[in-house]
């Protein structure tokens, strides 16, 4: 056993050697990171890793690894045999006391290694990542393990190819078609040209030839055992050709016949433990957070079913569907399996192919799967429904784009259909969240959708409008989702004590400046002129609770949440609308985890310590450098906001979002009599003054945050309406419904994945260079507003008649200050420029370390070797010469 392994070692050595002791290895590696380097620094379409703001390498650095293989491993494989068959050494190696199979597994591992040489020598980009911010290095280790793979597969295939011929140059150019069809076996253009004269394995057996789905799997951070067995196949059947090309060329007795025969039945047979692989998977997850894995509130949904459940998966197998689709789909297949075998038996999976014209079809129409038309108009189906009982729930159209969340989509609808009945929310607002009608006429053609926020809450709960001055909250209203409360009478604030004290749940946003307010209501159809913005509070419970609000245009101020561009520190930006991040966030409550990102709009706060029977919990607050701002407008130009900031010392974070919990007490010990002027209604005689148990209240000091325009982009593509979510705000109102319902486990499962991993480091070092420039700044623009309102002064105190006349003397003094103005500018324009160099440095510097300093080392330790080389020859020739001269005399 170890003799054929020491051979192996020593074919090994040989090589490597040869490949260190000539410049080819230290070309090849410099040229590897250069152009590694390249691709993930340059701008888009490119790896632009710097401007992405993600602590990740899989989509700036690994992504493109296919492609620079395809380049790169070709050279280097071309070599390994057709040079030994052009110099005719193959016959002297096969000579020495070693094997055909020894001599190409020796040759490959020692370019395997130079290659994965290659790749460790990227280990400033891991430095680089974990310095800017805090990523996932399991995720990292494994994306390396799967650029290893890939590398030897591309490798292994040159390796087949340089032993067919005598020519590096065709040898490389075989290499390259074969690497190249690899990459594309997948791709509709080349399925597309096989897919309506073959059978539907031929298409999906390319599907599986091409190395981008185990390569991208492997890079989401999953070690899959069908993939780790793709790349080992393709290097064991390109090894074991090389070996039979070899014997043949070698040995004039080799039966020609015998070795294809050979050759095909390996290849039949490793295909075939590649599908029986898919049949037995074996994955392991590698992300700290487990995003591919069940997660244990899965398990608890699973484990608490009282009643069977049934998966009917649709899925059209044939030739039409697209290769991209055919493999999502095994991937979804996979992870239903993995539900059926968590469930105890109580799922019950049952799999569909939807052809059409065939029964399977007719059920998927009936259970709400959409088909996708293809160009021959067949439908194509991909979907999946869930029943228990007489209930059922469909994901129409399962897409690759969201497998991040196919886990929550599946456990929300097993839960929905064993929990049929959906908690109610209550609504009471002064804004049209629930949609509307505009102008005079109604009708369907001027009706309002519902806000984003809550067409997300109407798909998990049933949605309640209630009479904004109602006297009483019915007892099957689960929630009660108060938003801007403005001038809210006290005979509903009376209700909504009651329906609290009974034990119900209250999400209310109030706001001391409520802009959406001004911009969503019904403006007056002469004027049309919308109304100011307005300012809500619950004046009575508050004081009832211990808590005091913000008073109207009191508004939070805080600089260091002030939202910016990444790469504009110095940018537009407004001190009183809030980028909150993970920082200001508590992510050890389960309401809050996950949300990576909340803007709030000129929001006010929270403080107070509640009574005794109450416990707060702080769900976010700004940074320690913030205060409160009175008689706010947002027409208040920044620089007098910050300069009143700048007066006030006394700082504090500021409580945006609370919330409480246990027994309260009621705000009306009293009740509503009919002494009070809002009403005539006599005491009531069940008047409730204490809890009759436990209830809970979230409170947001902010209701903008709802509005559309501030948590979603929305973009009109044809009939369609496209919508990009810009922040954590819908998510935080489905973590809190879900929270005050009682559903704690599907908020687990929503929130696994969502935290963005950033560059901290960057955003720290804008936040500190923003700071050293901020005061002088802020002092220019005062000189400069001083300076225009001087000149908008003596303009202005001029007869109208007389506006375009000056006297000398106003014409000396209006150019002085235009002067000033000018200096002032310019000065301005210094300061941004020298920040923005400041941070152009610093990228560039992390740039200049990750590119050109290993291959700077490389030069130089190559140059030194490359001396003492010369330094030894010439001493050896020197002494040989030494040699010749005494033997003469």
């Amino acid at each position: 056993m170890n003799k054929p392994m020491n051979r192996i070692a020593i074919v090994c050595k040989r090589e490597l050697i040869g490949y260190f002791s000539s410049p080819l290895a230290y070309i090849f590696i410099i040229i590897f990171l250069l152009l590694s380097g390249f691709f993930t620094f340059a701008a888009p379409p490119f790896g632009n890793f710097l401007s992405t703001n993600k602590a990740s390498l899989s989509d700036s650095f690994f992504s493109f690894h296919p492609w620079l293989y395809l380049i790169l491993v070709p050279p280097i494989a071309m070599r390994l045999w057709s040079e030994e068959l052009k110099s005719g050494t193959l016959e002297l190696l096969f000579t020495m006391p070693i094997t055909i199979f020894e001599a190409v597994i020796g040759k490959f591992l020692a370019a395997w290694i130079v290659l994965g040489f290659s790749l460790i020598l990227t280990f400033p980009y891991v430095i680089t990542v974990n310095w800017l911010g805090n990523p996932d290095n399991g995720i990292i280790l494994v994306g390396y393990l799967g650029s290893f793979l890939l590398a030897g597969s591309y490798l292994s295939i040159g390796c087949m190819t340089s032993s067919l011929t005598k020519n590096q140059i065709i040898s490389f150019i075989f290499s390259i078609v074969i690497c190249f069809i690899l990459l594309l076996a997948g791709h509709p253009a080349i399925t597309d040209f096989f897919i309506n004269w073959t059978p539907t394995w031929v298409t999906t057996l390319l599907g599986k030839l091409s190395v981008f789905p185990s390569f991208d799997l492997i890079q989401k951070g999953i070690i899959n055992s069908s993939d780790i067995l793709y790349f080992v196949s393709i290097i064991s059947f390109c090894l074991f050709t090389t070996r039979l090309i070899l014997k043949i060329k070698y040995d004039s007795k080799a039966v020609k016949s015998r070795a294809v025969s050979g050759m095909l039945a390996f290849l039949i047979i490793l295909l075939n433990i590649n599908f029986l692989a898919e049949e037995i998977p074996y994955r392991y997850d590698v992300t700290q957070d487990k995003l591919y894995t069940l997660s244990k509130s899965t398990e608890n949904i699973l484990r608490n079913l009282k009643a069977p459940v049934t998966i009917r998966f649709y899925y059209t197998r044939n030739n039409k569907m697209p290769v991209q689709l055919r493999l999502y789909a095994r991937r979804v297949e996979g992870l239903i399996k993995e539900y059926a075998r968590n469930s105890d038996g109580n799922i019950n999976y049952e799999r569909y192919n939807p052809v059409p014209d065939t029964d399977a079809e007719t059920s998927a129409v009936i259970d709400g799967i959409k088909g996708q038309q293809l160009r021959d108009g067949n439908n194509i189906y991909l979907g999946l429904t869930v029943s228990s009982l007489n209930h059922n729930s469909t994901i129409s159209f399962l897409s690759p784009v969201n497998e991040k969340t196919l886990e929550y989509d599946i456990s929300r609808s097993i839960y929905d259909v064993t929990h049929p009945q959906k908690p109610t929310i209550g609504v009471i607002s002064s804004m049209p969240v629930m949609g509307g009608f505009t102008g005079i006429i109604t009708s369907k053609h001027n009706r309002k959708a519902p806000w984003i926020f809550m067409q997300e809450l109407q798909d998990n709960f049933n949605i309640k409008e209630i009479n904004y001055n109602t006297e009483h909250i019915d007892d099957d209203i689960d929630i009660l989702l108060i938003i801007h409360p403005d001038n809210l009478s006290k005979k509903t604030e009376f209700a909504i004590d009651q329906y609290l004290l009974k034990g119900g749940k209250l999400f209310v946003f109030v706001d001391p400046y409520c802009f959406a307010a001004s911009i969503s209501d019904q403006t007056s159809y002469f004027t049309n002129q919308p109304p100011p913005p307005s300012a809500s509070s619950l004046p009575y419970l508050f004081k009832a609770w211990g808590i005091k609000f913000s008073n109207p245009q009191q508004v939070v101020i805080s600089p260091d949440n002030a939202y910016h561009a990444l790469n504009d520190p110095l940018g537009k930006e407004h001190p009183a609308i809030l980028n909150l991040t993970a920082n200001n966030i508590d992510n050890n409550e389960i309401i809050m985890s996950g949300l990576n990102k909340l803007n709030l709009i000129f929001a006010g706060a929270f403080n107070g310590e509640p009574i005794k029977s109450l416990t707060k919990t702080i769900l976010l607050q700004t940074a320690p450098n913030a205060d409160l701002i009175n008689s706010f407008t947002y027409r208040l130009p920044t620089s007098e906001i910050m300069n009143s900031f700048l007066l006030n010392k006394n700082k504090k974070s500021q409580e945006l979002i609370i919330r409480l919990a246990g027994n309260f007490v009621t705000a009306f010990p009293e009740g509503i009599n009919s002494s009070d002027k809002e009403s005539e209604t006599t005491a009531d005689s069940k008047l409730i003054k204490k809890s009759l148990k436990p209830g809970a209240v979230i409170l947001v000091s902010d209701a903008d945050m709802l509005f559309n325009s501030f948590c979603v982009n929305m973009q009109k593509v044809y009939d369609r309406t496209i919508i990009d979510v810009i922040n954590s705000n819908l998510g935080f109102v489905t973590n809190a419904a879900d929270q005050l319902s009682g559903d704690l486990n599907i908020i687990s499962i929503r929130t696994r994945g969502a935290t963005v991993r950033s560059f901290t480091k960057i955003e720290k070092f804008y936040e500190k260079a923003k700071k050293k420039y901020e005061a002088k700044i802020t002092l220019l623009e005062n000189e400069l507003k001083k300076t225009e309102d001087y000149l908008n002064k003596i303009q202005a105190s001029k007869p109208e008649e007389k506006q375009l006349i000056l006297t000398e003397k106003q014409l000396k003094v209006i150019q002085e200050f235009r002067e000033d103005e000018r200096k002032i500018k310019k000065q301005l324009t210094s300061i941004r420029k020298k920040l923005r160099n400041e941070l152009y440095t610093l990228k560039l510097k992390i740039e200049i370390l990750n590119i050109a300093l290993v291959p700077l080392l490389l030069i130089i330790l190559g140059s030194i070797i490359n001396l003492f080389r010369i330094k030894r020859k010439f001493k050896i020739k020197k002494k040989h010469k030494a040699i010749i001269k005494t033997k003469r005399f």
